[in-house]
């Protein structure tokens, strides 16, 4: 059950890829099944990689377990970028699904 393992915690990890970022949670975000997203019509069947395509710029999404890795186009920022991404995860984990702030205009 979604935030029953005390408190959530997201940290983030650079890549060897510039554009892309690594989301570790310390809980689960998706039951173990690897999902990869790579265009917003691809995603569309999917709350969560829906709501992190409508951050500007986020270019592609991947969630397993208790990670998630987006990717986004060079010209995006990943200080405006980070925090949109952190409150889409969160409200997902925390069991609001993905109702939290709208990730909208990122930039």
């Amino acid at each position: 059950m979604p935030g029953m393992f005390g408190r959530l915690k997201i940290t983030v990890e650079e890549t060897p890829n510039p554009n892309a970022r690594k989301f570790n949670l310390t809980q689960p975000l998706t039951p173990g099944d690897r999902r990869s997203y790579y265009t917003p019509d691809a995603a569309a069947d999917d709350p969560i990689a829906a709501r992190l395509f409508e951050i500007r710029h986020v270019t592609a999404v991947m969630l397993l377990g208790d990670f998630c890795t987006v990717n986004k186009t060079p010209q995006g920022r990943w200080t405006t970028i980070t925090p949109k991404v952190k409150a889409v995860l969160k409200a997902a984990v925390k069991g609001k699904g993905v109702e939290g702030p709208r990730a909208q205009g990122a930039e």
